[in-house]
């Protein structure tokens, strides 16, 4: 997380003299490659410093095991000592970061072709440079990967001192062997195509490179590409504190890189598109599994008998399943595609080419390399779309070529009648949790003085009718929420009271209170209250403030302003509690990991042109942190203003949010309620208008590899 930072201040300010004899002529042989938590696939040698921060440096830091794989040579139109300066710079930069200098590099061989790899045993990081030619920054140059992925060429010899050659099949299998030999639970890379407006070509390729990797290899990490060059038009999303450590560590690469300072030193200052870079992260996430229609405008995709596809009504559309492999699922069938982009529904099994990978932003790729045509600069990959005879097909997506279709995926939706249900609450008021001990959510809200009722959930959406439970429980009703106070794996019922936090507790049926703390929430603030790792917590008077029952309150952080909404979550998978604000500029949040560098909310949604991808306002009556896609994250799902009604979510990522995806349409709902409907680990999503309630189920939770 984020607070690993504020160890790069101090290893900054540390010259790392002794990378220089790394990664010199003569190299002998390298260590080999060991398993890492994270791999980062870029294209240039400061890809990964300045594009996928403070993500990549947090993994860094932190130990898990990070692998990071250079597809080029970073040349430009020199040779290979121009390379090995970047080389030794990456070396400096990650011994700054970490503190740790004692690099072992050499060559290794992966499917028998060279590749120079750097270990640093004491930080668990890997670098790996294959050396594939520079593409350069005006006109390709001759060897660019944009030639080869054309067909303009067939092959190039690498920029080192044991060449290799490579073609496309070559160079996509040796990241797949890379990543089969890694087996990471995470892949960074870069943008997989031109979607948000121009960047390098050997960025974009790189990406799409990736994402044939992944499917080559069968992996289930989750996927992040990071936007490169296109985010300088995009708003500041890096709070300075962040910043300034990030800025140190680049300084360091670019003092070998460019030679501003000796190598082994820092540079003064970093340039000015470094530091605009550096103050921008924007990625989109590739979701591990997602279930639902797959809808364009008012037609659904179909599977027929035949397994042909065709788009149709909506109202009997089939189930399409996205798993962690990427497959796609209908009925009892998968989904597999050709070359030529034919698509087909047929039996499940090995053999078939069968991967396809969901994006944040609904765009469908396909994990089969695309055959070589004209003018793919900004076009690198299949994507699904629908053709001029209205049936979907695989085709290269992207400028001059085929517009990529931003799929809705539409879960299933389940509604009953307010009146059958007799719940009389609105927006806040009610809330989704486990009353019953039966690991399924059911629908409760608080009546004042008359206490809690419930509505026993079935675990499909439908709920029984309302009915008291408990004792007295005298609490403000948009103060009710549901978490485990006292330890014993039971959900407990809070709110707030005349004399504070007070709890019932499940292990007593509800009847004995739980006293919880004064101050945590005022009734202005009381539907912020939330229950996270058996803290009760709240945004009050004093800030966002959070108790044990057993112990006095403490205040996070005076951040946000008095006049916020707070809604409060675990963002970054960590236990504690996180919290998130309405700005101008969309959600800020903070996390309780980074305190050691800011207590303050970093701007966290997407943007796209400058247009902020996520809610105006943030309204608890119509949104909600929950984790709605199984990553441990909390998403932020939201009902839209815009007519017709859609129900959407931003999915949490490390450090922000992706951009927005159309989770259902909605039609004039006004409350929104997330809980575990299931008992499926993952929060369901519920609506409300003014006669119905509706629900919609995530999709199961799919087993990690």
């Amino acid at each position: 997380m984020r607070w690993h930072l504020a160890l790069y201040a101090l290893a900054a300010a540390t010259a790392v003299a002794s990378t220089a004899s790394c990664g010199d002529n003569g190299l002998g042989d390298g260590p080999p490659i060991m398993a890492a938590h994270d791999v980062a696939i870029v294209a240039h040698q400061d890809d990964d410093l300045l594009f996928m921060q403070p993500d990549q440096l947090d993994a860094v830091t932190s130990g898990v095991g990070v692998t990071t794989i250079y597809v080029t040579a970073g040349n430009g139109e020199h040779g290979a000592d121009y390379a090995e300066d970047r080389y030794r710079g990456l070396r400096a930069a990650y011994s700054a970061a970490t503190g740790f200098d004692d690099w072992h590099c050499g060559w290794i061989y992966i499917a028998q072709l060279p590749v120079q790899h750097c270990r640093l045993d004491a930080a668990q990081l890997s670098l790996i440079f294959i050396g594939y030619p520079d593409g350069g920054h005006d006109e390709p140059t001759p060897n660019a990967l944009l030639h080869l992925w054309q067909g303009d060429i067939t092959g190039a010899d690498t920029v080192a001192d044991r060449v290799a050659h490579y073609d496309r099949g070559t160079l996509i299998g040796v990241l797949a062997s890379i990543i089969q030999a890694t087996q990471p639970s995470t892949i960074r890379t870069l943008e997989v195509s031109a979607t948000h407006g121009r960047d390098h070509e050997d960025h974009m390729i790189v990406g799409a490179i990736g994402v044939l990797a992944a499917a080559q290899s069968d992996s289930r990490a989750e996927i992040i590409s990071y936007r490169g060059y296109n985010t300088e038009s995009e708003p500041v999303n890096t709070l300075e504190a962040v910043y300034a450590p990030l800025e140190a560590v680049v300084a360091h690469y670019d003092a070998c890189a460019s030679g501003c300072a000796a190598c082994g030193e820092a540079c003064s200052s970093i340039s000015d598109e470094h530091v605009t870079w550096l103050h921008r992260r924007y990625g989109v996430a590739m979701r591990r599994s997602a279930a639902g229609q797959l809808r364009l405008g008012d037609q659904c995709m179909k599977a027929d008998t035949s397994g042909s596809l065709v788009m149709g009504d909506c109202a009997d559309a089939p189930i399409w399943t996205f798993t962690p492999d990427h497959v796609l699922h209908v009925d009892t069938r998968c989904l597999s595609i050709l070359p030529t982009g034919e698509l087909t529904a047929g039996e499940c099994g090995s053999g078939t080419v069968r991967s396809f990978f969901l994006d944040d932003e609904g765009h469908i790729y396909s994990g089969v390399a695309p055959l070589a045509a004209e003018n793919m600069e900004l076009a690198h990959l299949d994507c699904l779309v629908v053709g001029g005879g209205g049936r979907p097909h695989g085709a290269l997506c992207g400028d001059q070529h085929a517009t990529p279709a931003r799929w809705q995926i539409g879960f299933p939706i389940v509604s009953s009648t307010r009146a059958s249900l007799g719940v009389t609450g609105v927006g806040r008021a009610v809330r989704l949790g486990d009353v019953t001990d039966d690991g399924k959510a059911d629908l409760c809200e608080v009546r004042g003085a008359a206490g809690l009722f419930c509505g026993t959930g079935s675990g499909d959406g439908h709920f029984a009718a309302m009915a008291h439970v408990g004792g007295a429980f005298d609490v403000e009703p948009e103060s009710l929420a549901f978490g485990d106070v006292d330890g014993d794996g039971r959900p407990d019922a809070c709110g707030n009271g005349s004399s504070g936090v007070v709890c019932l507790s499940a292990a007593s049926h509800f009847l004995a209170p739980l006293q919880v703390a004064q101050g945590i929430v005022s009734t202005e603030t009381a539907s912020s209250l939330a229950v996270i790792d058996q803290r009760v917590c709240g945004f009050g008077s004093t800030g966002v403030t959070c108790a044990l029952y057993t112990s006095q309150s403490e205040v996070l952080s005076t951040w946000p302003p008095a006049s916020s909404v707070v809604a409060i979550g675990d963002l970054d998978g960590d236990g504690s509690p996180d919290w998130c604000a309405g700005t101008d500029a969309g959600p800020a949040c903070a996390l309780t990991a980074e305190q050691a560098i800011t207590r303050d909310g970093s701007p966290a949604a997407f943007a796209q042109a400058g247009v902020i991808d996520a809610p105006a306002s943030l309204d608890l009556a119509t949104s909600g942190l929950a984790d709605v896609d199984g990553d441990g994250r909390a998403d932020l799902c939201y009902l839209t203003n815009a007519s017709p009604t859609e129900l959407r979510c931003l999915f949490g990522q490390p450090n922000k949010f992706g951009p927005s995806a159309a989770v259902a349409t909605v039609d004039g709902a006004t409350s929104l309620w997330l809980g575990d409907l299931d008992g499926d680990g993952l929060a369901d999503l519920c609506t409300s208008d003014a006669t119905s309630v509706s629900c919609v189920l995530a999709p199961a939770r799919q087993s990690d590899p």
